[in-house]
Parts: C-alpha cells; sequence; structure tokens
C-alpha cells in the first residue's frame, strides 16, 4: 500500500469511530424553538389588547433556561409559563400587544435570552396595521 492510502484508511478509521460513539462527536446542549417566529395581527383597530400563547420548544439534549425576556416597547408584554424547559418539552409564552396611541403599520418584538450556545437570543416578531378607531 502506498502512503496516501495508509493516510486515507487512517482518516476514514478516525472518522468512523467518532460516528460510532455520538457523546464523542456531539456535545448535549439545549436548542430552541419557537413556533410561530412570527404573529402577524393583520388590521387592527387602535385601542385594543390582543393576547397569543407561543410554544418555546427545547429540542436539544440539556435544560433550556429562560434567563430573561424582553421587548422592543412598553406596548408588547411577555409572560412565560416556565422558566425551565426540559429535552423535548415545552413552554408557553403568552404575549399580548396593545395598540393604544399606535398608527399605521408597526413591528415590534419579543426577545427571548436562553442558554442555548447556538441561538442565546430569539425573537418572536409581530407585525400589525393600526387603524384608527
Amino acid at each position: 500500500m502506498n502512503k496516501i492510502s495508509v493516510l486515507v484508511l487512517c482518516v476514514l478509521f478516525i472518522c468512523g469511530g467518532l460516528a460510532l460513539n455520538p457523546a464523542q462527536a456531539t456535545t448535549q446542549h439545549p436548542e430552541i424553538w419557537i413556533t410561530p417566529e412570527v404573529w402577524d395581527l393583520g388590521k387592527v383597530v387602535e385601542d385594543k389588547a390582543f393576547t397569543k400563547s407561543i410554544d418555546i420548544y427545547n429540542m436539544g439534549e440539556a435544560l433550556l433556561e429562560i434567563e430573561k425576556t424582553r421587548t422592543s416597547c412598553g406596548c408588547t408584554t411577555p409572560k412565560v409559563s416556565s422558566n425551565k424547559i426540559l429535552p423535548y418539552d415545552y413552554a408557553t409564552l403568552e404575549a399580548t400587544f396593545n395598540s393604544k396611541s399606535l398608527k399605521g403599520k408597526v413591528e415590534r418584538k419579543i426577545y427571548v435570552h436562553t442558554n442555548d450556545p447556538n441561538r442565546s437570543i430569539t425573537s418572536v416578531r409581530i407585525l400589525a396595521e393600526v387603524l384608527p378607531k
């Protein structure tokens, strides 16, 4: 066998060994997944409040911790049912949007800060076109 063939076999052996032992090949961590990521209210009348339940899933192998939530303005209020989500479980984010004093097309966001190493900050977009009363 020539040197290139031996090198190729060594690489395949090492990579194959990692594939057979997933603990060495992957790191266990939480993975956030939010649905829906966009809440489109369409046309709404000003001075009304709207509430929606948004699901936050942990699709990872470790505990997902919601460290905090914040919003882009005071017209939006988030409330999370649980700050700790077990692997393959979910919590509910109760989002309230108030159209008071708003006019025209608006976009607001709810930011969810977590311990997910790939998506430490995830957002939900809220879209609406606010019409006068």
